[in-house]
Formats: structure tokens, sequence, C-alpha cells
């Protein structure tokens, strides 16, 4: 079978599936599982593929038949089977089906390698998940335990005339030397503006740079930490920020207790 049969072994079998039908009921069985299986996962075979069969087949040395055995079966019912076209016939209908098979476990086996390079990646996603979860849980511990620090001055914000609902809030240590803005409540910018935080230093307005406001107004935004403010106050600015703030474009201002 799958093309290990020479021709003589093949008309052979052939004739013993003609005269015992049990045998031809079993050889039915095993081509319709082997065909069942191989179109389940068939590919088309390449171009030429058939011809090169064909071609091989043609040039195996003629056979002679086999001396039929004594039946009921007509003689010359059995004469007029030709070994070498049965032979042919065999041939290429098993080698087809062996071939569709092979393609069949070749296709099983890309996909299995598909499953396996998806996992991989699902995998590599949940680790990078993972990881980022683990430095948002750490940064949130380092926020809660310096809101909690008992040197970290909060400083409320409220509205201006511009913007009289508005509010924000500065918590700076001057200990750690380091400030959060947090809980803005403050208008959308229109496009080609950005808020502008600002520290009030001896008088003077000192830029802590500009920032946009996150879709949470309870998030921490680190800003840079300026000493011996006095003040912290908003305001609404070109892109980019200004050296010096637009005092009519104040949103928000709060001062220092103490």
């Amino acid at each position: 079978m799958l093309g290990k049969l020479t021709p003589e072994e093949a008309s052979g079998v052939e004739d013993n599936a003609l005269l015992y039908p049990g045998i031809r009921q079993e050889i039915d069985t095993v081509e319709r599982a082997m065909e069942q299986y191989a179109w389940s996962y068939a590919k088309t075979p390449p171009p030429g593929m058939l011809h090169q069969i064909l071609q091989r087949i043609d040039q195996l040395p003629p056979t002679t038949p086999a001396s039929p055995p004594a039946t009921a079966v007509p003689p010359s019912f059995l004469s007029s089977l030709r070994p070498r076209s049965w032979a042919r016939f065999l041939a290429v209908g098993m080698t087809v089906k062996f071939l569709l098979a092979a393609t069949g476990l070749g296709v099983l086996y890309y996909q299995n390698q598909q499953l396996h390079d998806r996992f991989e990646s699902k995998q590599a996603q949940l680790y990078q998940a993972q990881a980022s979860c683990d430095s948002i849980s750490s940064k949130l511990e380092r926020s809660i335990f310096f809101l909690k620090d008992v040197n970290t001055q909060p400083v409320v914000m409220t509205g201006q005339p511009i913007a009289p609902q508005a509010t924000a809030a500065v918590h700076f240590n001057p200990i750690r030397r380091k400030a959060y803005l947090t809980n803005l409540e403050l208008p959308k910018p229109p496009a080609g503006k950005q808020y502008q935080l600002w520290a009030i230093v001896a008088g003077a307005p000192v830029s802590m740079g500009v920032f946009e406001v996150p879709d949470e107004s309870g998030q921490l935004l680190e800003v840079p930490f300026v000493e011996n403010a006095s003040a912290f106050a908003i305001s609404l600015e070109d892109t980019g920020g200004k050296p010096q703030p637009t005092m009519d474009q104040i949103f928000v201002i709060g001062a220092i207790a103490g």
C-alpha cells in the first residue's frame, strides 16, 4: 500500500478483492479513512506533479499477468483486466493520496507552529503588561508615601474670573525636594494652547513647565521643584509655554500658608 507494492502485487491484491468481498470491503474502508484524513488538510500539489508521476510509471518494465486462481468467475473476465493498467491506476491513486496526506501533515505542522508563535506572542504581551502593572503599582506606592509624609504641604489653587469653577492643587515637599500637581479641574484647552504652571518666588513668576490635563483629575503629575515659592498659579499659554505668564489668562492661583 501507499505505493510500496509492485505492479504484480497490486494486481494480485485487486484480483483477490474482486474474488473475495471481505478483502474489497477492508480495502475500501482503509481508502475512505485515508481519503477523509487527506482531504481534511489537502492543498493543491505543485504544477506538473501528476505528469511526473505518470512518466515514472510509464518507465516501469512490462509485467507478466499472474495465472488466475481456480474460481467460478469466468476466465475471460479476469483476462480482460490488464495488470499494468490496474497497477498504473492503483499506483497513481495511492501516490496522490500519499501526497495529499503528507501535505495535510505539513499544513497541520504549519498551523501548530502558528499557534505556538501566537502563544509566545501573547505570553510576551502578558509579561509586558505585568511589568507595566508592577511599575504603576510601585509608582502609586511612592506617591501615597509622598502624600502621607508630614513634610508634604498641599497648596489649593482656586478659580479666577476667567474660570471661576476651575481648581487645582500642588503638593510640595521641601525636604524631599519634590512637587506634584493634582486635582486638576480645568476647561479643555483650545487647539494650539497649553496650560503652564508657575511658582511665585519673591514676587516674580518662575516657570514650572507646561502640562497636559490627564483624563482623571486625581492623577498625580510630577513637576519640577522650585525653592522658596510663596504661591503657585496656572495660566493658559501658546503651545510650548512662555517665559512670562499672560496675566489675563491666569485660571487658578493659591498661596502657601504660613
